[in-house]
């Protein structure tokens, strides 16, 4: 399993982090985690092949009224 971190500005992990962990897994089929970190605008992911940092940063910029965040 690789690692990568992936910042999105606006986002509140601490009010979204399960809605929008569950969404990347569901979308990505090679996102194997998402973790939080002690940084509000920033996850953890976990994944197998290719790095897709854009495509699950996009996802996540797309999605974010759904999460309940706020656009930056």
């Amino acid at each position: 399993m690789h690692l990568c971190q992936i910042d999105v500005p606006g986002f509140d992990a601490t009010r979204a982090f399960d809605c929008a962990r569950a969404y990347l897994l569901d979308r990505f089929p090679e996102i194997l985690d998402v973790l939080p970190t002690t940084r509000p605008a920033t996850l953890v992911i976990g994944y197998r092949g290719p790095e897709r940092l854009e495509a699950w940063a996009e996802a996540l910029d797309q999605h974010r009224g759904a999460f309940g965040t706020r656009a930056a």
